[in-house]
């Protein structure tokens, strides 16, 4: 465990990595798995050791994805949640098969007492993922659709690291808020000028 905790956290040094295996649980989990519900007290912050995340905001009539939790990365939302003891504003669901390591409010409080690392680990990714929400939301305002669609498929390719990405047009729809016959049409002009190939069940980026 220490080894690949090394690959993931670099730059954390050996003591920190001997109290996270010491006082995290270890998870696997599959595709499609929640992990934070909108509205629940958060009882664990995931650290997620190998697959992806994604982090959505809830609305009554649609979702909205906020941004995704990688190899080596956390969940700044519920970090704050279970440090100020407040419901959960988002929801996080496993894209991938997953796994994790689970912080409990004990376990995140005694570390970030004994350890700069981890608090400075936390402030980090933070900052990253501010600057994943303002990218999120300027799109969302100012952007427009076929934009905003071309700009999901490139995140996806990044993080699942493939051109050829398995999705349906509902689940698009439901990542960006927005009706799936809008993506039907989208997707149609994004193949028209060039930027992907259509087949049943897949969507090819075209470098």
């Amino acid at each position: 465990m220490i080894e690949q905790l090394e690959n993931v956290f670099p730059h954390f040094p050996t003591d920190l990595l001997e109290r996270l295996v010491e006082t995290a649980d270890f998870a696997e989990v599959t595709p499609k798995t929640p992990l934070i519900k909108y509205g629940q007290y958060i009882k664990q912050v995931p650290l997620v050791l190998s697959g992806v995340v994604k982090v959505l905001r809830k609305e009554p009539d649609r979702d909205f994805l906020l941004y995704y939790i990688e190899p080596g990365q956390s969940c700044i939302m519920s970090y704050a949640a279970i440090r100020q003891n407040t419901p959960s504003l988002i929801e996080a669901i496993a894209e991938q098969p997953t796994e994790l390591l689970l912080l409990n409010q004990d376990a995140i409080n005694q570390l970030s007492s004994e350890s700069p690392v981890f608090n400075q680990y936390f402030l980090e990714l933070y900052y990253r993922t501010y600057g994943d929400l303002l990218s999120t939301i300027d799109l969302m305002i100012f952007g427009q659709m076929d934009k905003r669609l071309l700009n999901y498929l490139a995140r996806k390719r990044e993080v699942t690291g493939t051109n050829t990405l398995q999705l349906t047009h509902q689940g698009i729809a439901q990542d960006l808020g927005t009706a799936r016959e809008v993506v039907s049409r989208m997707l149609k002009k994004l193949e028209k000028d060039g930027h992907i190939n259509l087949q049943s069940g897949t969507i090819t980026l075209v470098e």
